[in-house]
This record gives structure tokens, C-alpha cells and sequence, in this order.
């Protein structure tokens, strides 16, 4: 059935409507391997700088978010800094509202920086909004709590960093990274430097691990156990042409 589904929407092309022809074109999974390794790169660095920045071993999370009591100002070599938030696009639904805006670094009036941001927000009714209110009263409800969300963040980050790498269960890489990505943009935003890997988590869906990646094989081994498992209801890992396509 799934073969047979694939054929009908990737392979087919006569007889379609404007919309289907275009969908039903198929990419070749190698043009996609150096954005998949340099998105691996771009997690496993992130997830690896937090190591070193001690997101193992003290609460961090708070002040990532921008929930820290000291979240709108800071220091640098110059001195204390304050931040401004200036609003570019502003689109309110109350369900959903979308910012793109300015964070500029402020010191003693002067601007030492400006960076570009976006951040997206949902079920904002009046004083309620859901993302902040769940950060605040589940995320960050207890230390406990927060040490392990944070420790999730950073397990994450370097898992999905090896994943893409190796092209190991891509599709499923690309749900995990589209997912963290989301939660950074609901949250405090993401800045424009990190705009692009929401968008390559979408295009690592079609497949980028089948050429120079582990999924050439992991795929059809899957794809043959569970063929198996259904047939005879038994679950074998290592079978004779396990790997065949």
C-alpha cells in the first residue's frame, strides 16, 4: 500500500492537475547532502557550546529564554547594556500573532547593536498567553524541572547534529529540528542568522539521508522488519536480504 501510494503522488505525472505536477517532481537525494551536513553542524555546534558553557551542570535555561531577572540588560566591555525592542511587522489574530522586530544594545544611549528577530505567538487572549505561561509555570516550575528540560535541549541538539551527519533516520531528524526551532520561535524568538535552519529542517523531510548516509540501509532494513513482523507476526532484526532495497 505504501509503495503504491508513493508511486501514485511522487512518480506519476500525466493526467494531473497544475498543483500535482509540481509535487509529484522528485529531487535527487545528493543535491541535499551539504545542507544536511552543514545543518549537522550548525546542532552539533550548538549543542556542544552549551556543554562548554556549563548547561550540564547549572540552570541556564531561564536566562536563554529571556526569563532571567536581568534578561533586558547585561554587561560587556563597554558596560551595563540595555535592550530595545523595536517592531517592524506586528500581525494579531489573538490565536496567532506574528513579531518581526529589532533587538538593539543600548549603552548609555548609544547603539553597539542591532540583530533582526522574529517570534511567533500562540493563544495570546488579553493578559493570557499560552507559551510564556507554560515556559513559566512548567518549564521553569521548579529547578528540577528546568535542569532537565535544559539537559533535554542540549541531548537534543547533539543527537540531531550526529543524525544529520551520518544521515541516520533523517525524517525523523527533520520533525526533532522543525520542533526545536518552533519552540525557539514561540518562545523568545529566533534571530535571523538561525532563520534558515527552520526552513532546511523542511527540506531534510525529502529524503536527504539516502545518498552518502546511513538511511541507504536503515531504511530498507526498517521498511523489512516491519514487512516481516507483519507477515508472521514475529519480530526478527537480522534476516537474509535485510538490506535489500
Amino acid at each position: 500500500m505504501y509503495n503504491y501510494l508513493r508511486h501514485e503522488w511522487t512518480d506519476v505525472r500525466q493526467h494531473r492537475t497544475l498543483l500535482e505536477q509540481h509535487w509529484s517532481t522528485r529531487t535527487q537525494a545528493w543535491w541535499q547532502v551539504p545542507l544536511r551536513l552543514f545543518l549537522g553542524v550548525m546542532w552539533l555546534v550548538e549543542g556542544l557550546t552549551k556543554v562548554a558553557g556549563g548547561w550540564l551542570s547549572s540552570p541556564k535555561l531561564a536566562g536563554f529564554m529571556g526569563y532571567a531577572a536581568d534578561a533586558s540588560s547585561g554587561a560587556t566591555a563597554s558596560g551595563a547594556y540595555v535592550l530595545r525592542t523595536d517592531e517592524i511587522v506586528n500581525f494579531k489574530t489573538g490565536l496567532v500573532n506574528f513579531l518581526l522586530g529589532t533587538h538593539t544594545r543600548l549603552v548609555e544611549g548609544v547603539a553597539i547593536s542591532e540583530a533582526m528577530f522574529a517570534k511567533v505567538e500562540v493563544f495570546h487572549f488579553g493578559d493570557f498567553n499560552l507559551m510564556p505561561w507554560f515556559i513559566q509555570n512548567v518549564v521553569l516550575g521548579s529547578d528540577g524541572l528546568a535542569m532537565f528540560f535544559q539537559v533535554l535541549v542540549v541531548v537534543f541538539e547533539i543527537l540531531l547534529g550526529l543524525m544529520f551527519l551520518g544521515g541516520a533516520f533523517t525524517f525523523l531528524a527533520s520533525i526533532l529540528s522543525l520542533g526545536l526551532m518552533m519552540m525557539f520561535l514561540t518562545s523568545n524568538g529566533i534571530y535571523e542568522e538561525s532563520w534558515w535552519m527552520l526552513f532546511a529542517s523542511v527540506v531534510m523531510m525529502g529524503g536527504a539521508g539516502r545518498a552518502f548516509g546511513l538511511d541507504y540501509w536503515l531504511i530498507p532494513w526498517v521498511t523489512n522488519v516491519w514487512d516481516s513482523f507483519w507477515k508472521n507476526r514475529k519480530l526478527r532484526l537480522f534476516f537474509r536480504h535485510g538490506l535489500d532495497r
